[in-house]
């Protein structure tokens, strides 16, 4: 009975794995497509400010036709140039979205939490499972129970637990052993909230 539990937890942590890959693959997809359509269009209007130079430049008007046309390619190249930044802007923002979901999956909620490690103490969880490697307990009012988050240089846990002494940006990491508990020690650690 309890194999057949396993197996159930392992295959359900797979299909939810193979969600977040999947839902990684098309946020990144989706966002490099946003990424080369800005950066088109920021090289679409770099052309048009030199095309309106070199207008401005051929231009054989009289004075007063000189300074009008003067005038009114200062407020399209302003225009340009405000239009211009917007998109650096956003074309910052979007290299730097595709740079993180390149590396996690996707992009999520990030936060730096204070950890712990706890061992078999023979109860269930707060969520009515024993508890095992792979589970971390959370305040769910910052970490919502059931949530999966990667720990940096851990890997990825299940929130499945709760503790009395579990407040705020506080997890507890369950380990196999009392020693492997005692080695970890209190840890400051960044964690990503995948949902």
């Amino acid at each position: 009975m309890k194999n057949r539990v396993l197996i159930i937890e392992v295959w359900v942590l797979l299909v939810l794995l193979i969600g977040i890959c999947w839902f990684g693959y098309v946020n990144t997809k989706h966002i490099q497509t946003e990424l080369v359509n800005t950066q088109k269009e920021l090289k679409t209007n770099e052309v048009k400010f030199g095309e309106l130079y070199a207008e401005y430049n051929s231009l054989e008007l009289s004075l007063k036709e000189i300074d009008a046309k003067y005038d009114s390619l200062v407020k399209r190249s302003d225009s340009l140039r405000d239009k211009n930044e917007t998109l650096k802007i956003k074309n910052e923002k979007l290299v730097k979205r595709v740079s993180t979901a390149s590396r996690s999956g996707t992009s999520y909620k990030s936060i730096s939490v204070n950890a712990t490690a706890y061992t078999h103490t023979g109860n269930a969880t707060a969520s009515g499972v024993m508890p095992k490697v792979g589970m971390i307990a959370v305040d769910p009012r910052v970490i919502p129970m059931g949530s999966m988050v990667r720990i940096e240089g851990m890997g990825t846990f299940k929130a499945t637990d709760t503790g009395g002494l579990i407040k705020g940006n506080k997890i507890d990491i369950f380990m196999d052993t009392r020693s492997e508990c005692i080695n970890f020690g209190i840890k400051k650690l960044s964690l990503q909230i995948l949902k």
